[in-house]
């Protein structure tokens, strides 16, 4: 959705380690990861079970389109104080199993671990993604945060149009890296709108 390198701009390397699991085939993490495993189940307890993940008191995971299935079910797993879905989105229709797979993958592992926020953030004006997101704060304790730029339409790529106009900073202080007694958290609202650019106030 961004290059890596504009992603890495934005992290405080003095705060935060970086572990990125990327597909580099493009298939939207359909076929698993090398050398995580093949299934989604599979990559997540091939991480859980490292012992270095493990000596990190905090984890904190995000993913982005296809990629929030993964972070969401790792968040839960590696009881993560903040789990942030970006654009997340169901495989189109051609690939029903796919979905299928990922949905009770993700489902096992709600039941299993706990994760303290869960934001699902998506662009307000992207129907798939609106759906996605309503779907997982069903079935989780999860937040839906839309997204929208005040003077047109975000696009499913969002981050990459956020740091386009210099406001990707300002999206992950707000969610990513949000204090806890940021305003997302401290109501019980499952719906949230954050318009660009932010307000001063």
């Amino acid at each position: 959705m961004i290059p890596n390198a504009v992603l890495l701009q934005h992290i405080d390397s003095t705060k935060f380690d970086l572990i990125m699991i990327a597909e580099a085939s493009n298939g939207g993490y359909q076929f698993g990861t090398i050398p995580f495993g093949r299934k989604l189940n599979q990559q997540a307890q091939w991480l859980s079970e490292q012992q270095w993940l493990k000596q990190y008191k905090q984890v904190r995971t995000f993913g982005v389109s296809a990629g929030s299935f993964p972070a969401i079910a790792l968040g839960y797993l590696l009881q993560a104080e903040i789990t942030l879905s970006i654009a997340g989105r169901f495989h189109k229709k051609k690939h029903p199993l796919i979905n299928l797979d990922k949905v009770v993958t993700t489902l096992q592992f709600l039941r299993r671990g706990n994760c303290e926020r869960l934001l699902i953030s998506y662009s307000a004006n992207n129907r798939r993604d609106k759906k996605f997101a309503s779907f997982i704060s069903k079935v989780t304790k999860g937040k839906e945060i839309a997204i929208e730029i005040k003077t047109e339409k975000l696009p499913h790529l969002m981050l990459r149009r956020l740091a386009e106009r210099g406001e990707l900073a300002s999206y992950f202080s707000r969610t990513l890296f949000a204090k806890a007694d940021d305003a997302l958290f401290m109501n019980h609202r499952k719906r949230e709108m954050l318009s660009f650019p932010l307000s001063s106030k």
